[in-house]
């Protein structure tokens, strides 16, 4: 089965089949149609993406109401952040470490901001209030407010219709992600831990970091060539050192030590920085 169908399989079982017009909407390539979702119980977190088998794995707790809203929401974000994942999947190496973790604190920000639209539109369209109250109970708590209270200020201002109004509030939410520190330092070590992995194939990176193309790109509203964000936003996004500011000791110690690394010859588990000397090891 192609992405769509396991999603429409998958709705039906959490009885949510009217999310499928909405989740089909985050299929962005024709390539996300060879991606599997399975199911693993035993998940820490609520999905893992394997971005080299195409695999989305989520986490099943059970199979109430509440359960069931956890997993739509997790799926929303997940599906988010494959369609980025196929964006970049044959540049990664082309970013400095640094640029690395800029750019998945993008990504991220942006799923999260989706994740809240989707529920938001469920609450505005089918006056379903289950995803929107979960989501206003969970980590996205104030994200969701932050939509929220921008959608109440501008929504009955003349010049602004449905389509501005997502825009504008979904801006919003997304700014508000990196209002959390916490947020930041979670994934900022789960991209060192992925840059390890890549370090030790092989310890080759660029010295990209992401340019204003790349935050419009990854911030494209819906099925839209453009991004959600201003062109001011996107320029402070890209220079503003409160996005990209590293917060956490440890995570700043851990990079340092990935960029003393990067570009460097691997043999036998020892770093050298000429290639002849590291041939005499072979």
């Amino acid at each position: 089965m192609d992405l769509t169908q396991q999603l429409e399989a998958i709705l039906h079982k959490k009885h949510r089949p009217d999310l499928l017009a909405h989740l089909t909407d985050l299929i962005v390539t024709d390539v996300m149609q060879e991606w599997t979702i399975t199911s693993d119980p035993a998940l820490v977190e609520p999905y893992h993406i394997d971005s080299v088998n195409r695999t989305l794995s989520m986490r099943e707790d059970g199979s109430s109401a509440y359960f069931a809203a956890e997993y739509c929401l997790n799926l929303i974000e997940a599906l988010r952040l494959v369609g980025h994942i196929e964006r970049v999947r044959d540049d990664v190496r082309s970013f400095h470490p640094e640029g690395l973790m800029r750019l998945t604190r993008l990504c991220m920000a942006d799923a999260a901001a989706y994740t809240v639209l989707m529920a938001w539109r469920l609450k505005m369209d089918n006056e379903d209030q289950v995803l929107w109250k979960h989501v206003l109970c969970g980590d996205y708590s104030d994200i969701a407010q932050q939509f929220a209270r921008v959608w109440d200020r501008f929504h009955l201002h003349p010049g602004f219709f449905q389509n501005d109004l997502e825009k504008k509030s979904l801006a919003a939410a997304f700014h508000q992600w990196f209002s959390d520190t916490g947020r930041m330092n979670a994934i900022d070590r789960d991209t060192l831990d992925y840059m390890d992995e890549l370090l030790w194939e092989d310890s080759s990176f660029g010295n990209r970091f992401p340019k204003a193309q790349d935050v419009a790109c990854h911030t494209l509203y819906g099925a839209d060539q453009y991004s959600y964000l201003t062109q001011q936003s996107i320029a402070d996004v890209t220079h503003d050192p409160y996005y990209s500011t590293i917060h956490d000791t440890v995570t700043q110690t851990h990079l340092m030590q990935i960029i003393a690394e990067m570009n460097k010859f691997r043999v036998g588990g020892l770093l050298f920085n000429d290639r002849i000397l590291a041939e005499r090891f072979v």
